[in-house]
């Protein structure tokens, strides 16, 4: 088996050279282009963790965590699906239990558990799996290159295993000659570990986690393995001769179907550069230029007076100007044509206009020139008040700044006290 998975290794890697090769005869480089690799080799090491192979007398039977080692070779067919072949070693412990007694099924019987299946020492197992997989990467379009370089794989194959040298025992069961793990037979079970093969089904995720420069790097794999558990006793109603006489039909037995996960890392080497064409993506179209200018009507205080002068602005640089200057050099917001900077202004001083004491009235507010009629002045600032009215007026507006920003400012005999 080591040979034919080395054989096919290495048929993949010179299937994935010649392509690449075939591509770069055929590739027009006159196209615009992005670089990837359609081969790529990796080694790796790790741990691993399996989950229960049997259960015996009511107790389960597993070996828990070991080492890992393998190797993986991946032929892209494009930037984002491939195939993938895998192969992994890992040395295991015998299966054990933490019981130290197992039940028959006449449930009347105990057996005590020997220390050697409850202890393992050493990894006297062997286990192999080898796995064809699809390979792709579902996060191509990422923003990130850690998640658009990761990748998933799903596929299927083998796994086989059997004792070390030494470790099982040659017993005569019923005139044939048979394989049993010696430490199981002391509980009935005859425990033919001796190169079972079982299918098994893989899936998991890589990683590329460091480029050591040119097309080298070091990677990280989470991987998973389903499979039935490669144990078997077949034995049921023969007697164990000469070791203790326990009918294999009173041992509870019961095959399970196993996992077995693991996380590795190692250096992958990436082979066969391939040129794609990549499809230019226009850019997106230029906002149209703001206008250079516009006129506009800008309301201001003039010569006491409140009208509409014409200004020109420019949005580019934010500027308005009166034939050609800037608007606050023509029209300034000073006292006394604006209230704005005036002392009793600012500290909401009542005013007495027409022999009346005013107070403000609320917030400034817009109102246009149509509306309102001259009425005289309060510190040389034009006080205004609705068009076409008549003293006295219970409400008048002073000009705050240019563009028709008025106070409001009322009478004080017309505000009452709440309550």
């Amino acid at each position: 088996m080591k040979r034919v998975f080395g054989a096919m290794t290495v048929m993949a890697v010179l299937a994935g050279v010649t392509s690449a090769e075939a591509q770069y005869r055929d590739r027009d480089y006159r196209d615009r282009e992005i670089l990837y690799h359609k081969f790529d080799l990796g080694l790796y090491a790790g741990g691993a963790w399996t989950s229960d192979w049997f259960s015996l007398g009511g107790e389960n039977f597993g070996s828990g965590w070991s080492p890992a080692f393998g190797a993986t070779g991946t032929y892209w067919f494009n930037r984002r699906l491939g195939t993938r072949l895998n192969g992994t070693y890992m040395p295991m412990r015998s299966p054990t239990t933490s019981a130290e007694f197992i039940t028959l099924i006449d449930n009347e019987t105990q057996i005590l558990v020997p220390d050697a299946l409850r202890n393992t020492s050493g990894w006297p197992v062997n286990t192999w799996m080898a796995d064809l997989s699809l390979t792709f990467k579902p996060w191509m379009n990422s923003g990130t290159n850690f998640l658009a370089s990761s990748y998933a794989w799903l596929g299927g194959g083998a796994l086989w295993t059997n004792f070390s040298s030494g470790a099982p025992d040659l017993l005569l069961i019923s005139g044939d000659t048979i394989s049993c793990v010696a430490d199981f037979t002391s509980v009935g079970l005859c425990y033919d570990a001796g190169n079972r093969t079982v299918p098994q089904m893989t899936f998991g995720l890589g990683f590329d986690i460091l480029g050591l420069g040119g097309n080298v790097g070091f990677y990280g794999e989470l991987g998973g393995n389903v499979y039935r558990a490669p144990v078997r006793n077949e034995f049921d109603g023969i007697l164990i001769e000469p070791a203790q006489e326990i009918p294999f039909d009173l041992v509870d037995f019961s095959r399970k179907t196993a996992f077995t996960g693991r996380a590795t890392a190692g250096v992958k080497v990436a082979f066969g550069q391939v040129l794609a064409p990549v499809v230019p993506v226009p850019p997106a179209p230029a906002p149209p230029p703001p206008p250079a200018e516009r006129a506009i009507q800008v309301c201001v205080v003039d010569n006491g007076q409140l009208g509409m002068i014409s200004a020109v602005y420019r949005p580019a640089t934010g500027d308005t100007l009166v034939n050609g200057r800037p608007f606050n050099e023509v029209h300034p917001v000073t006292v006394p044509n604006y209230a704005a900077g005036a002392s009793w202004f600012l500290q909401s001083n009542e005013i007495t206009f027409n022999n009346n004491a005013h107070v403000k009235y609320g917030v400034t507010r817009m109102i246009t020139p149509a509306q309102l009629q001259r009425v005289g002045e309060y510190q040389g600032t034009p006080v205004f008040a609705e068009a076409n009215t008549t003293a006295p007026w219970q409400v008048v507006y002073l000009p705050v700044r240019p563009g028709c920003e008025f106070q409001p400012y009322q009478l004080r005999e017309v505000i009452r006290p709440r309550g």
